[in-house]
């Protein structure tokens, strides 16, 4: 009589842990997709202004 209650407990339990770790697997991701998004307002603009430099040093140095 107790072993089907315990059988449901328990995989009522590993639904539980399970769920826990799909949650902190999120958790995870949305982390790592903030700090890719805060790199990346800073990375682009930068890396724009840096390529702008160094293209028109080129391109009016050697324009004569």
């Amino acid at each position: 009589d107790d072993k089907p209650k315990e059988r449901e407990k328990s995989t009522e339990k590993w639904k539980s842990t399970i769920k826990q770790m799909q949650k902190s697997k999120k958790d995870a991701a949305r982390g790592r997709a903030k700090m890719i998004d805060q790199m990346s307002r800073w990375v682009f603009p930068l890396s724009f202004i840096a390529f702008n430099a160094i293209y028109w040093s080129y391109y009016l140095h050697f324009k004569s």
